[in-house]
């Protein structure tokens, strides 16, 4: 009975702290950016532009694996790396 005391205990401080997190917590700012003022860096990597005075941000495309368009390793490389970018880049006119 006393291990079933201290679960019920435990999980009821857990809920507690989780509740003061999220109630104290600010909510996440959010604004919406041209999409034309998203810089493509390569084929999986786009730069974002500094909001509010902040510093700009470089965001990784999960799941995809482009070739670097910086120092590629042969010239196979270069060539693909750069399709990647430009195919990047022909999708951000949807954004």
């Amino acid at each position: 009975m006393r291990q079933l005391n201290d679960q019920i205990l435990f999980a009821v401080g857990i809920a507690t702290i989780v509740a003061a997190a999220v109630l104290t917590s600010s909510p996440a700012r959010s604004e919406t950016i041209a999409g034309d003022r998203i810089v493509i860096i390569d084929g999986d990597t786009v730069a974002l532009p500094p909001i509010g005075g902040g510093r700009g941000e470089r965001i990784r495309l999960l799941d995809i694996d482009a070739p670097e368009t910086h120092r590629p390793r042969c010239a196979v490389e270069q060539l693909a790396a750069r399709a990647a970018a430009d195919k990047l880049a022909h999708l951000r006119r949807f954004l």
